[in-house]
């Protein structure tokens, strides 16, 4: 298990959403870079990345839940997701300024496959806690979408720490089926080469 990307931060954020998702009957799961760290070679962030399953006309009763637990949540972001032109709220404690963008699972097949296929995982090596997190193989996927909208090399770097740390530990059927059919399987296979998998 990696320690949680060199700072206790996002755990501290996991642990306040967490009661509340519980409480709503929200469910959830960690992505980006703090799942990624959870799979593969750690990496730097203060911020958390969630993924929820949510029906727009519920938003008010997450942010009344937020805001009673003391996190703001920008009043635009929450307008935008109840009218249905946003999928992102992005909220901060105020006391601890820590940072999360909560998303709305969107209805696709690909995204509740992710949301099915989470798992629970410890965030740091202490493993007292866990929460939901996105599969490895689905962290994958996504950071290879990811890469190929912003070009960015820490989104590649975390597919091919992935791959190495889980090489045999994850279902690699299911990985190529889905980059097949999602149209990334020429950069997946190039994955596989640079990590020596």
């Amino acid at each position: 298990m990696s320690p949680l990307c060199g700072h206790k931060t996002p755990s501290e954020i996991a642990r306040l959403l967490h009661p509340i998702f519980e409480t709503l009957g929200i469910s959830d799961y960690i992505t980006g870079c703090v799942a990624a760290s959870v799979y593969g070679d750690p990496r730097t962030t203060r911020d958390l990345d969630l993924v929820i399953e949510l029906l727009r006309d519920n938003i008010f009763k997450l942010v009344e839940a937020l805001e009673t637990a003391g996190f703001y949540c920008p009043p635009g972001s929450v307008k935008d997701i109840q009218e249905g032109r946003g999928m992102v709220l992005s909220v901060t404690h105020m006391t601890l300024v820590l940072n999360a963008d909560i998303v709305l699972n969107s209805n696709t097949e690909f995204d509740r496959s992710k949301m099915a296929r989470r798992r629970l995982e410890a965030l740091d090596e202490a493993g007292v806690e866990q929460f939901w997190v996105a599969s490895p193989e689905d962290i994958v996927l996504a950071k290879l979408l990811w890469r190929q909208q912003s070009k960015s090399q820490k989104q590649w770097n975390d597919v091919l720490g992935i791959l190495k740390v889980q090489s045999e530990n994850w279902d690699r059927g299911y990985l190529t089926e889905w980059a097949q059919q999602l149209g990334w399987i020429d950069d997946l296979n190039l994955a596989f080469t640079e990590s020596g998998i």
